[in-house]
């Protein structure tokens, strides 16, 4: 599905170093993340990380850890 996102709010979301300093992931496996669509990402000058998604997934990791 497409949708219209405000530019300007994505200023704000994180880049990919970001997120691998949140995950204690390398940039590259973030990258492999968002080839893999399962981290949603636009790309304006740097990849930024839809923070929905990032909650998203840590969520799920965080399920998968506990075994639910």
């Amino acid at each position: 599905m497409l949708s219209i996102i405000d530019s300007t709010e994505v200023v704000d979301w994180p880049t990919v170093k970001d997120v691998a300093q949140i995950l204690d992931y390398t940039e590259e496996h973030v990258r492999r993340l968002v080839r893999a669509r399962k981290l949603s990402a636009v790309k304006l000058r740097q990849w930024k990380i839809d923070p929905e998604s990032l909650d998203d997934f840590i969520k799920s990791r965080t399920l998968e850890a506990t075994g639910r």
